[in-house]
C-alpha cells in the first residue's frame, strides 16, 4: 500500500511540476507573455537571458535573477522607462499607494517602473498569466499618471 500512494504522489508532483512556470525555462516566460504582445528572447553582457517585448505600444523588459551559469533562474522583474522628466514628488506619491510596483528615477531624471516576479519554486499558468495581466495594469496606469 505504501508503494502505491508514494508512487500516486510521485506522479501527481512530476505533473504538477510539469505545468508550472519557473524562471529556470525562459522559454515557459516568453510564451506566456506573448499572449500579450510581442516579445523576444536575448541575452544581456552577462550572458543571462531576458525578454524584450512590446505590449499596447509600450516598450519593456523581463530580466531574469539568480541565475546559475547563464540558466535556471530564480526570479524576473517587468521593467519599463522612458526619457520623461517626472518629479520625485510624483514618484514618491506613486510607491506610497502601490503595492505590486515600484517607480524611480536613473540618474538622468528619467523615470521607470519594475515589477519584480519570484519564480523561484514555480506557479501555476494561470498564476502567470494574472501577474502578466497585472504588469499590463501598471504600465497603463502608470504611462496615465505620468502623462503619456
Amino acid at each position: 500500500m505504501k508503494k502505491i500512494i508514494l508512487g500516486s504522489a510521485l506522479l501527481l508532483t512530476s505533473v504538477l511540476s510539469a505545468s508550472n512556470i519557473s524562471a529556470a525555462n525562459e522559454n515557459d516566460v516568453l510564451n506566456i507573455v506573448r499572449g500579450f504582445g510581442s516579445a523576444y528572447l536575448k541575452k544581456d553582457s552577462y550572458g543571462d537571458p531576458y525578454i524584450k517585448g512590446r505590449i499596447d505600444g509600450t516598450s519593456y523588459n523581463i530580466t531574469f535573477y539568480g541565475c546559475t551559469k547563464h540558466k535556471r533562474c530564480d526570479d524576473i522583474k517587468f521593467h519599463a522607462g522612458w526619457d520623461e522628466k517626472v518629479s520625485l514628488t510624483k514618484v514618491n506619491k506613486w510607491n506610497r499607494t502601490k503595492r505590486f510596483s515600484k517607480a524611480y528615477l536613473d540618474k538622468d531624471g528619467d523615470v521607470h517602473i519594475g515589477m519584480p516576479v519570484n519564480l523561484d519554486n514555480g506557479v501555476s499558468q494561470e498564476n502567470f498569466e494574472d501577474t502578466t495581466s497585472m504588469w499590463v495594469k501598471v504600465l497603463g496606469t502608470f504611462k496615465k499618471y505620468i502623462g503619456r
